[in-house]
């Protein structure tokens, strides 16, 4: 009887071992599915659903001055800028996020509340880093699992599309991914000559405004903002240098005007 426990025992460690082992395997990287067909179908499927909402705002002339921002990061740090898909939908919410296969998306709200090009573009390195640290498939991955997102493809349902894709939009990485995206994105604008600290003071601001209704989902999306903010311009001057502006005021200016009234006509 005493042998017949033990190696239940043993068997039952050995079940849970093999689990525990199974649990911290990259899926994604073992099947090759990061940089595959899975991530290129969801991408299309999640903006997709997103442009049957008629929300998103489709003026090219608008979208060129963000655009020339993502374009001068991606060329300053070797990345590839035709693989980023830049979207700007009309929202009072203020927010950006990552869609699978390098779709950014931006909130027209986002680009009011910001103060300047270098507020901005700290967001726009931010969310670039996540997408080239292929935090986004890692994180839809560890919340709902390789084979309900197979399945997601697979019964391209609206319901199973919605539910992943407010995931992305309004649920937060984890503190060491946002902590990685933080460190790559300073390095991004550092590397463009574009100034980092706005990004802290952008940073900041939100965390004081927290509980205005139009940055509820960005703190929700993006917490402990005052710690970001000091680890931020901590980075941010260990490597000061001369920086530059993409935009001119008038140009920056414009920008703004155009999307308010963007806004206005939707």
């Amino acid at each position: 009887m005493k042998k017949v426990v033990v190696q239940a025992l043993v068997s039952c460690a050995i079940f849970v071992m093999v689990l525990f082992g199974f649990a911290q395997i990259d899926w994604l990287s073992v099947l090759s599915l990061n940089d595959g067909l899975l991530e290129k179908k969801l991408g299309d499927m999640y903006w997709s659903y997103y442009m049957q909402q008629g929300d998103y705002i489709e003026d090219d002339e608008l979208l060129l001055p963000i655009d020339s921002l993502v374009n001068h990061i991606c060329e300053a740090n070797g990345i590839e800028r035709e693989e980023i898909k830049l979207h700007l939908l009309k929202t009072e919410n203020v927010n950006a996020f990552a869609l699978p296969d390098n779709h950014l998306v931006i909130h027209t709200a986002l680009v009011l509340e910001c103060k300047n090009e270098m507020e901005l573009c700290g967001v726009l390195a931010h969310e670039i880093a996540h997408m080239q640290k292929g935090h986004v498939m890692r994180k839809l991955t560890k919340a709902v699992g390789l084979s309900f997102l197979l399945n997601v493809v697979g019964g391209n349902s609206s319901e199973a599309i919605a539910q992943t894709l407010h995931l992305l939009s309004s649920t937060a990485y984890d503190r060491s991914l946002e902590s990685e995206a933080d460190a790559t994105a300073v390095d991004y604008l550092m590397n463009a000559g574009i100034d980092p600290e706005p990004f802290a003071d952008f940073l900041l601001r939100l965390d004081k405004e927290e509980n205005m209704p139009g940055f509820m989902v960005w703190v929700s999306t993006h917490p402990d903002s005052k710690a970001r903010s000091e680890k931020v311009i901590d980075l941010s001057r260990r490597g000061h240098k001369a920086y530059k502006q993409v935009l001119n005021i008038e140009e920056w200016k414009k920008l703004k005007a155009d999307i308010s009234v963007a806004e206005e006509s939707f």
